[in-house]
């Protein structure tokens, strides 16, 4: 009888340390790079259409990422941030949640914001920054569940400055984009959705930050899903970058 008790104990106690060391391994998952050439042709599938009202808020106690640039133009750490200040929306009407996607403001999902962080490197390069599950803006939708999805699944945005002897500086920020804003978008029409954005500013006086005007057009080969905004936004730069949450 002790026999029996003592390889049952023993049996336990492996399984015990194989559960920790398989959760291990998926914590260390978790915060790894994307694969170094995404497959244009097939990206992965979205998630299958959920109620807005379902999709979880942001988890206080998510663990902090070491500072990161993936491959589609996403960033975990910013140093700059895109505030709309007004925006002008042309989409169908069974679409509008995406106003208040973009400007915070009557969002049933809850997790809209006015604010886009960004990445601006020496090199010219754009990168948008991840926000938290759930959450949405300008240049970002979050996939609803899962950390680094996206339904914006990629970025290609550069920047130039204009420095003007005598009057302010200008900046622009320009680039192309695939994926949307809207939930209910096909899968085939989702793959195959083009973005185009725009930004142009002119130095405020005294500061490092930019007020300008941004366009951005999402076109669909339906053209119900198509997106056109515009409007105006201040571009705050930061002088030091702050660690990625």
């Amino acid at each position: 009888m002790k026999t029996k008790k003592v390889v049952l104990f023993l049996v336990g106690m492996v399984s015990a340390i194989s559960i920790h060391c398989s959760r291990e391994d998926d914590a260390t998952d978790e915060f790894s790079l994307p694969p170094a050439q995404p497959s244009e042709e097939s990206p992965e599938a979205p998630p299958e259409s959920v109620p807005p009202d379902s999709i979880p808020g942001p988890d206080p106690e998510s663990s902090v990422a070491e500072p990161a640039i993936y491959y589609n133009g996403y960033a975990n750490y910013t140093n700059a941030r895109l505030i709309v200040n007004s925006e002008t929306v042309s989409v169908a009407p069974e679409f509008q949640y995406v106003v208040g996607c973009m400007n915070g403001s009557d969002n049933a999902w809850g997790y809209g914001t006015n604010i886009s962080g960004l990445l601006l490197q020496n090199d010219g390069a754009v990168y948008v920054g991840t926000q938290q599950v759930g959450s949405c803006s300008l240049m970002y939708v979050s996939g609803g569940f899962i950390e680094f999805e996206q339904w914006i699944y990629r970025w290609n945005l550069e920047y130039t400055i204009v420095i003007n002897d005598g009057k302010p500086d200008e900046i622009a920020i320009t680039g192309t984009g695939r994926g949307s804003h809207i939930w209910e978008i096909p899968y085939d029409a989702w793959v195959q959705s083009d973005i185009t954005f725009e930004y142009h500013g002119v130095q405020i006086e005294g500061t490092s930050n930019y007020e300008g005007s941004f366009k951005l057009e999402e076109r669909s080969p339906n053209q119900k899903y198509n997106l056109s905004v515009s409007g105006t936004a201040t571009l705050e730069r930061e002088l030091e970058i702050p660690l990625p949450r």
